[in-house]
């Protein structure tokens, strides 16, 4: 008898660790292993203003967020050697967006000024920095339809449309990045465009960017991002409340004429 309650107590010990086992294993969720943002693509190029003269080395790329939460302060730093592997100059550069988002993408700009007697860098190293944030973009403004066409005397790539504020709030500082990428995803060019005007509630904007001065083929891909300087939310009229203090002045002016002779 002793014998046959003690198979049955094992029996039991071993039906209760293969369950616990089971639900650890099986049940509960396994913790996963985020990819953190990285750079996805990155180039260089040399530009000179027309205005000023003055030559820059620049850095373009495209930082994507791959965790599930957004990020903010992200930042790039870019690292420039010689030939011989010296170092020439170290500059940083936030994403033209604040917050990026799960799976966005965002370019950056990193400029390194040329002088006449230097010489561009042979090559550079980038890292990146951001910091993970519960704050939310605002959303409001998107682009309600757009064209674009390559010119054909300057090669350049053009982009027009509308843009339209559907949110309830006013914005101000408005500015539409267009990236441009190859037939295999890599970046080539940036390029944006400023709205000029605030844009309030259910209001439209028109807007063109062009690549100039990059050439960019008829097959090559691009994508349009909205970066808002301000959203200002709308004073809100309390109508009760005025007409409350309508109703008391009124009062008080007949009160006066009535009783004090006004």
């Amino acid at each position: 008898m002793n014998r046959k309650i003690a198979v049955v107590a094992a029996i039991a010990i071993i039906t209760i660790i293969a369950g616990i086992g089971t639900y650890y294993l099986i049940l509960l969720p396994h913790p996963t292993t985020q990819t953190p943002p990285t750079i996805v693509s990155h180039t260089h190029l040399i530009e000179t203003d027309e205005n000023t003269s003055i030559t820059f080395y620049k850095v373009i790329g495209v930082v994507r967020n791959n965790l599930e939460t957004n990020i903010e302060s992200v930042n790039v730093t870019a690292t420039f050697f010689d030939a011989e592997s010296n170092l020439i100059a170290i500059r940083n550069a936030s994403t033209e967006s604040k917050i990026i988002e799960p799976d966005q993408r965002v370019p950056f700009e990193v400029y390194l000024l040329l002088d006449l007697a230097k010489e561009a860098p042979d090559r550079y190293e980038l890292t990146l920095s951001y910091v993970k944030t519960s704050k939310e973009t605002i959303a409001g403004l998107e682009i309600v339809n757009r064209n674009w066409h390559v010119n054909e005397t300057t090669g350049y790539h053009i982009v027009t449309g509308e843009i339209q504020n559907k949110g309830q709030q006013k914005a101000s500082g408005v500015k539409i990045l267009c990236t441009y990428y190859d037939s295999e995803g890599n970046v080539k060019a940036v390029s944006h465009t400023y709205i000029s005007s605030t844009l309030y509630g259910g209001e439209k904007a028109a807007f063109e960017i062009s690549s100039e001065p990059h050439k960019i083929s008829s097959d090559s891909d691009f994508e349009l991002l909205i970066v808002v300087g301000s959203y200002d939310r709308l004073p809100i009229v309390n109508y009760a409340l005025f007409a409350i203090l309508a109703v008391g002045f009124l009062s008080f002016i007949i009160y006066m004429k009535k009783y004090r002779g006004w």
